[in-house]
Protein backbone atom coordinates (compact mmCIF):
# COMPACT_ATOMS: atom_id res chain seq x y z
CA UNK A 1 0.00 0.00 0.00
CA UNK A 2 2.96 2.19 0.75
CA UNK A 3 3.92 2.03 -2.63
CA UNK A 4 0.37 2.62 -4.38
CA UNK A 5 0.50 6.18 -2.36
CA UNK A 6 3.83 7.41 -3.26
CA UNK A 7 3.29 6.62 -6.47
CA UNK A 8 0.20 8.57 -6.17
CA UNK A 9 1.95 11.36 -4.41
CA UNK A 10 4.56 11.21 -7.59
CA UNK A 11 1.29 11.76 -10.41
CA UNK A 12 -0.24 14.39 -8.47
CA UNK A 13 3.24 16.26 -8.02
CA UNK A 14 3.90 15.78 -11.79
CA UNK A 15 0.90 16.46 -12.61
CA UNK A 16 0.27 19.64 -10.31
CA UNK A 17 3.83 20.63 -11.99
CA UNK A 18 2.84 20.38 -15.66
CA UNK A 19 -0.79 21.97 -14.95
CA UNK A 20 1.20 25.26 -13.12
CA UNK A 21 3.53 25.17 -16.61
CA UNK A 22 0.58 25.67 -18.79
CA UNK A 23 -0.83 28.21 -16.82
CA UNK A 24 2.45 30.07 -17.03
CA UNK A 25 2.36 29.68 -20.40
CA UNK A 26 -1.15 30.83 -20.56
CA UNK A 27 -0.44 34.56 -18.57
CA UNK A 28 3.00 35.21 -20.46
CA UNK A 29 1.56 38.49 -22.51
CA UNK A 30 5.29 39.87 -22.56
CA UNK A 31 4.65 39.64 -26.25
CA UNK A 32 1.48 41.28 -26.30
CA UNK A 33 2.24 44.83 -24.51
CA UNK A 34 2.26 48.18 -26.57
CA UNK A 35 -0.02 49.84 -29.06
CA UNK A 36 -1.44 47.90 -31.78
CA UNK A 37 -3.37 49.42 -34.91
CA UNK A 38 -6.15 48.47 -36.13
CA UNK A 39 -5.55 47.81 -39.46
CA UNK A 40 -9.08 46.55 -41.18
CA UNK A 41 -12.34 47.69 -40.23
CA UNK A 42 -15.38 45.88 -41.84
CA UNK A 43 -17.39 49.11 -41.12
CA UNK A 44 -14.75 51.15 -42.67
CA UNK A 45 -14.22 53.53 -39.72
CA UNK A 46 -11.58 55.52 -38.87
CA UNK A 47 -8.30 53.69 -37.24
CA UNK A 48 -8.36 52.90 -33.76
CA UNK A 49 -5.82 51.34 -31.32
CA UNK A 50 -5.73 48.78 -28.78
CA UNK A 51 -2.95 49.89 -26.30
CA UNK A 52 -2.25 46.03 -24.05
CA UNK A 53 -0.19 47.43 -20.57
CA UNK A 54 1.21 45.27 -17.89
CA UNK A 55 -0.89 43.66 -14.98
CA UNK A 56 -3.88 43.72 -17.86
CA UNK A 57 -4.22 46.86 -18.34
CA UNK A 58 -6.05 48.02 -21.60
CA UNK A 59 -7.02 51.37 -23.29
CA UNK A 60 -8.86 51.47 -26.12
CA UNK A 61 -7.51 55.23 -28.50
CA UNK A 62 -10.39 56.03 -30.83
CA UNK A 63 -9.19 58.38 -33.98
CA UNK A 64 -10.53 61.29 -32.38
CA UNK A 65 -7.94 60.55 -29.36
CA UNK A 66 -10.88 59.27 -26.73
CA UNK A 67 -9.57 56.85 -24.66
CA UNK A 68 -11.65 54.13 -22.99
CA UNK A 69 -10.37 52.28 -20.03
CA UNK A 70 -10.49 48.33 -19.49
CA UNK A 71 -9.08 44.68 -19.19
CA UNK A 72 -7.68 41.91 -20.92
CA UNK A 73 -6.66 38.62 -20.02
CA UNK A 74 -4.53 35.64 -21.93
CA UNK A 75 -5.86 32.28 -22.12
CA UNK A 76 -4.01 29.43 -24.29
CA UNK A 77 -4.79 30.65 -27.77
CA UNK A 78 -7.36 33.58 -26.97
CA UNK A 79 -7.35 37.42 -26.05
CA UNK A 80 -10.40 38.29 -23.96
CA UNK A 81 -11.30 41.85 -22.95
CA UNK A 82 -13.33 43.08 -20.20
Amino acid sequence: MTRLRRAGALLLALALALGGAGVARAGDDGWLLGRWELTHDPAGGPKDWLEFGAGGRLTAIAASGHRFGGRYAVTGTEILLD
